[in-house]
């Protein structure tokens, strides 16, 4: 997964307790402005983790699609689906089964996944 950052730099920056370190600098857009940020190794790596996650749950998405649910929206780490109550072989497990089958490139990763069903949305 690329992640990209614009007008990357590293400055010198004195730290709350007196020493000088080298940080990541990037410029972001906030309010219609360009401004400077700054960054940490940390935290270029969650950015990974939660684009890989993204990856594997879109993958999901296509899986339960294909599958005969309709997906209707995502929120976080949870996602929303219709199915044809008429429709005997959509079950909920069906439905995770196929939300957790991961891409080739993420093969074996622990992918879980626990749902219901209901008629209307609810925030676990």
């Amino acid at each position: 997964r690329c992640i990209h950052y614009v007008n990357v730099r590293l400055s010198r920056r004195k730290t709350d307790w007196g020493t000088v370190k080298e940080q990541i600098m990037f410029d972001k857009v906030e309010g219609g402005r360009v401004i400077p940020s700054a960054t940490y190794g940390g935290d270029i790596f969650q950015s990974c983790v939660q684009g890989g996650a993204r990856d594997i749950m879109a993958n999901g998405w296509l899986n339960v699609e294909r599958a005969g649910f309709r997906p209707v929206f995502s929120v976080h780490d949870q996602m929303v689906s219709y199915a044809d109550e008429s429709r005997d072989d959509l079950t909920l497990e069906l439905y995770e089964q196929e939300l957790c089958r991961a891409p080739e490139w993420a093969s074996g990763l622990p992918v879980v996944a626990e749902g219901y069903r209901a008629h209307r949305f609810r925030k676990d």
